[in-house]
């Protein structure tokens, strides 16, 4: 189990619509890429469909490829808990669980993710890539 937190200067409700808003995942999605690896990444299409059972698609372009991050949303608890599978299919047939609770810390808003299933070999690059998100969440709530 990776786990990460962040502490957000907004509402818990504002933090939790930025997951579930295709303009502010257009933006968190391709800025940590952007930043960390210097790529001109960009959203090609977001698709969101937020309840349980429901299905999401970010497609992003990196380098000339584009690739397909999906998954189906377990829990929508609007907005304490948000729980859903991740993956990008082009590259492996396996899926994490992404679990993220959003706690009121005096002004702002405590985010705790937890990735549940990720293989050994990822554990250190999701941590980095799921830290870097929630720092562009943060700046997009």
């Amino acid at each position: 189990m990776i786990t990460v937190t962040h502490r957000f200067s907004a509402s818990p409700e504002r933090v939790f619509d930025a997951w579930l808003d295709p303009a502010k995942i257009a933006n968190w999605m391709v800025a940590p890429a952007r930043k960390m690896m210097g790529t001109e990444d960009e959203c090609l299409k977001i698709e969101v469909d937020a309840r349980p059972g429901g299905k999401f698609s970010f497609v992003v372009r990196r380098a000339g490829e584009d690739l397909d991050h999906t998954g189906d949303y377990l829990e929508v608890d609007r907005p304490r808990r948000l729980a859903f599978t991740w993956g990008v299919p082009k590259y492996s047939k396996d899926f994490s669980t992404i679990t993220l609770t959003f706690a009121p810390d005096g002004t702002g808003t405590l985010v705790t993710l937890e990735a549940a299933g990720v293989a050994e070999e990822y554990r250190e690059r999701t941590q980095q890539g799921w830290t870097a998100i929630l720092a562009e969440v943060g700046e997009h709530a």
